[in-house]
């Protein structure tokens, strides 16, 4: 999936912002939209007098059976909320009903993940065929929100909700609990535009169409669709295990304060940063908007 450096090349502007569109231009003109920022909102002080590492870890947040293709498949109404916002959950399955389970990655023994919350059994359904744009080759969904999922106890993190089919079939869901305030803590930021840029759902992503050719990628491509994959295949790749050992280091060291944020949060609030320790890129970050590079800089500076 390496990209060559020529097609890194960041060219274009973009936005992600409350109005609901955002972007990130590469040296291939594509961009990256989104209809699911969320507005700004007060933070919630998330306070727990025991260690989240020290809560009791599941290994079961594994998926373990994909099943057929579009057997189960979702996403998330927004990228990042703050604790005790709800977000949409839109699910489309092949199955008479299906379960969300949310799960924040962690240390946690070493099991990797825990479990925050499990909804009731959901009635399944196949949802709208996803249109292709002509222009732009640009693939989205249409579908109904199936969940209204809340975070009223979920701390700040990294988030995955597994799609359960009651046939079999998994997926992931990936979502963020951003931090409301990041100073004096390292920042670990998940890179939700370049998990968009390859995300070959619907037969298209910025660099290929559905026989594989340059020539008939998108130019644009939208976050109002599901993964491919597992479902949040980029996130477990290049992500994943430094959440993991950020928050190993947190529990057995001490003094590390980690903060979470979506590259799209960073576009956003051009205040986010302010404050910071560190920003830690977690892997493979290519798709930045010209916003997100001027607040970094800012921040740094």
């Amino acid at each position: 999936m390496e990209a060559q450096t020529s097609r890194r090349a960041f060219l274009g502007l973009a936005a992600a912002g409350v109005a609901g569109v955002a972007g990130a231009v590469s040296a291939c003109s594509g961009v990256v939209r989104s209809a699911g920022r969320p507005t700004a909102a007060s933070a919630r002080p998330w306070r727990n007098p025991v260690p989240e590492n020290a809560l009791p870890g599941t290994s079961d947040w594994v998926v373990r059976h994909l099943g057929a293709e579009h057997e189960i498949e979702g996403y998330a109404g927004k990228a990042s909320v703050l604790t005790g916002e709800s977000f949409p959950l839109f699910v489309s399955t092949t199955a008479r009903g299906f379960t969300a389970t949310a799960y924040r990655l962690g240390w946690y023994q070493g099991h990797g993940a825990r479990q925050v919350w499990k909804s009731r059994t959901v009635r399944g359904g196949s949802q709208r065929t996803p249109t292709v744009s002509g222009a732009t080759n640009t693939v989205s969904t249409d579908w109904d929100p199936l969940l209204e999922v809340p975070t009223d106890d979920w701390p700040p993190g990294a988030y995955l909700v597994k799609l359960s089919a009651d046939t079999g079939g998994q997926r992931y869901v990936p979502v963020t609990v951003r931090s409301g305030s990041c100073a004096g803590k390292v920042v670990l930021k998940s890179c939700v535009q370049t998990w968009q840029a390859y995300n070959t759902w619907g037969g298209y992503d910025l660099y290929k169409g559905p026989s594989g050719a340059y020539g008939e990628r998108s130019l644009v491509v939208s976050l109002d669709r599901p993964y491919d994959a597992n479902g949040a295949d980029m996130f477990l790749t290049y992500e994943r295990n430094l959440v993991k050992l950020a928050e190993f280091l947190t529990m057995e060291k001490g003094g590390l304060d980690l903060a979470y944020v979506t590259s799209m949060d960073i576009d956003a609030d051009p205040h986010l940063l302010d404050g910071a320790s560190a920003l830690i890129s977690m892997g493979h970050d290519e798709y930045w908007t010209p916003q997100e590079r001027a607040n970094v800089t800012a921040a740094r500076d």
